[in-house]
């Protein structure tokens, strides 16, 4: 059984649920509201990315996201307003010649219902997406940032990173910020440097502020209520009854791109476990060290676990993946490297197994990424075979 996953081909084999409030990138480029399953794209080529998986549960806490109001501050008030650019409803701020820059002198804020509420010593990423006017000359910079209270981080947009704003609106995110109080939050945009040699305007929306180490994909907060976004969960139940699948040996390949290592522990990327729990399982995952790793459990007993030493990639690169199993061997494979396999004494005893895909038993464990191909052969794939394995591979000796 083999797919690479889209539209017209996911609805054959798999069962969906969960993700409600995400989003995704559409074939247009653009962010729209997206439950599972969710199928990304690039949004400056358009290419597709495969089947979104969204990571764990994620709150937006910052109210309205959408920012499309704004308000102009400081000693010389640049010129605030509303627009539509690009489908999205935003705010912008002009900046002209004349005006003084830093905070005190011109800066955009977003109006006083888009805040968000944080907690004394709690690790939060913000995030929001801009897009300028033209690229900026040497020496002008912007400095984007949310405040309202101190050690929340700044991004600062410099003539050598301009020109990735220019044309198309562009994420900036910031991680790791811990407040030293309680309190409210906002974003602010402005102009640092020397004095702008022609008028720039900047174009703000989506924002985003979650708890975390890490942005995850967008939520939309529409009005005062923080919004969460749930898990992806994708499965296919009662595995016994599907004539393709054998429960004596098999393997599975997986060609995917993390999109963040959102969580610090195991990140599943498909496995078969009990349709109830995983006290029987096989799971394929990244580890918390983003190596590759792989267990296999029977009723609660551990019957095999190994790893890939020195497999952890980037984030973003594309990995292929795979696993293969019957009684006597147990053997994992990344990319080009060699396979590893221990001993397995017998199989696990399932009960109503079902397969899961970029998580495990309703949800947990979840990961952040982009799965492109998924196969499924049952046969399990020999330490040799293994390696040379692509989801293209028809047939496997074993």
């Amino acid at each position: 059984m083999t797919t690479t996953l889209t539209e017209k081909t996911f609805a054959q084999l798999l069962t969906a649920s969960g993700g409600a409030n995400g989003t995704c990138v559409n074939a247009q480029g653009r962010i729209e509201a997206a439950v599972a399953p969710a199928f990304d794209y690039d949004p400056i080529s358009k290419a597709a990315r495969g089947l979104r998986f969204r990571g764990p549960v994620r709150t937006n806490l910052l109210q309205n996201s959408q920012l499309s109001l704004g308000i102009a501050e400081g000693t010389t008030p640049p010129t605030v307003g509303s627009a539509t650019v690009e489908g999205e409803d935003c705010s912008f701020v002009t900046f002209v010649p004349g005006l003084n820059p830093g905070y005190a002198g011109a800066r955009w804020r977003s109006s006083p219902y888009a805040v968000g509420a944080i907690g004394l010593s709690t690790t939060y990423t913000w995030s929001v997406y801009v897009k300028l006017s033209r690229p900026l000359a040497v020496g002008e910079s912007m400095t984007v940032y949310y405040t309202g209270t101190s050690a929340m981080g700044s991004f600062v947009i410099d003539a050598a990173k301009s020109t990735q704003f220019v044309d198309r609106f562009t994420r900036i995110s910031v991680s790791g910020a811990t407040p030293n109080v309680n309190g409210s939050v906002y974003p602010v945009v402005h102009a640092t440097g020397t004095p702008m040699a022609s008028s720039l305007t900047v174009w703000i929306c989506k924002g985003q502020l979650e708890v975390g180490t890490t942005p995850s994909s967008y939520i939309a907060v529409p009005s005062t209520t923080p919004i969460m976004r749930t898990v992806d969960q994708i499965h296919i139940p009662n595995l016994q009854s599907q004539s393709w699948y054998n429960q004596r040996e098999g393997t599975i390949c997986v060609r995917l791109s993390q999109v963040s290592n959102l969580a610090p522990a195991s990140a599943m990327i498909c496995g078969i476990t009990d349709a109830a729990g995983a006290n029987s399982r096989m799971l394929l995952y990244f580890a918390g060290t983003n190596e590759i790793g792989a267990n296999c459990f029977d009723r609660g007993a551990q019957l095999a676990a190994t790893s890939i030493p020195g497999s952890a990639a980037p984030v973003g690169q594309v990995r292929k993946v795979a696993f293969s199993w019957k009684q006597g061997r147990f053997a994992i494979q990344c990319d080009d490297r060699p396979a590893v396999s221990v001993g397995l004494a017998s199989l696990p005893v399932f009960t109503n197994p079902t397969l899961w895909l970029g998580h495990r038993n309703n949800g947990a464990d979840p990961i952040d990424a982009a799965i492109q191909d998924f196969v499924y052969w049952p046969k399990a794939a020999n330490a040799t075979e293994i390696v040379s394995l692509t989801p293209e591979t028809e047939t496997i000796t074993g």
